[in-house]
């Protein structure tokens, strides 16, 4: 009895680390993409400056003559999708994230229910304690297991359903271009 509670405490424990990090990794992962924004954002602000002093330049030595038209001078702008192809793949590694964690986050509340139940069962094994008072223990214990009550957890739920939908337009996606 006493293996198996070191047993399910030592799962506890992985699980947590597991969590933990992820949790980390996970932040790390936001700040990185912030990050890359920002830098994709101001290297294309930098991009526009140099294609406009080089239009003013042609202008200005008789090479070329300004567009009518303003927003051809912003093409390189509008037109790049780096950014957001950056933010797509930060969203996919968050996603893949969010679905380890899930994992963890239920092992580590099955086992810590596991935990509960063994602790429960190896009080109601000592020899001095009242069979009333056992027999309560063993009862509570058995009433807690066979609730069917669901337990919700609103974020997990929420992150899953995007995740599977995401996955299943992706993978609609590939069996569209596959036929």
């Amino acid at each position: 009895m006493e293996q198996a509670i070191k047993e399910v405490k030592r799962s506890i424990e992985y699980h947590k680390t597991c969590i933990k990090r992820l949790s980390l990794g996970m932040w790390v992962i936001v700040l990185l993409a912030l990050v890359s924004y920002i830098l994709i954002v101001t290297m294309m602000g930098i991009e526009i400056d140099k294609l406009s002093a080089v239009i003013t330049f042609a202008v200005e030595k008789g090479v070329g003559e300004l567009p009518k038209d303003p927003s051809k001078l912003v093409f390189a702008g509008r037109d790049n999708n780096m950014g957001y192809l950056v933010l797509a793949m930060f969203a996919a590694v968050l996603l893949a994230i969010f679905g380890k964690m899930r994992f963890h986050l239920k092992e580590f509340s099955t086992n810590e229910q596991r935990l509960f139940d063994l602790i429960t069962i190896h009080a109601a094994n000592d020899a001095e304690m009242n069979s009333e008072v056992r027999n309560k223990l063993l009862s509570n214990s058995a009433v807690i297991k066979s609730s069917n009550d669901p337990i919700i957890n609103l974020s997990s739920e929420t992150v899953t359903k995007i995740s599977d939908a995401v996955l299943s337009r992706i993978e609609s996606l590939f069996r569209g271009k596959g036929s």
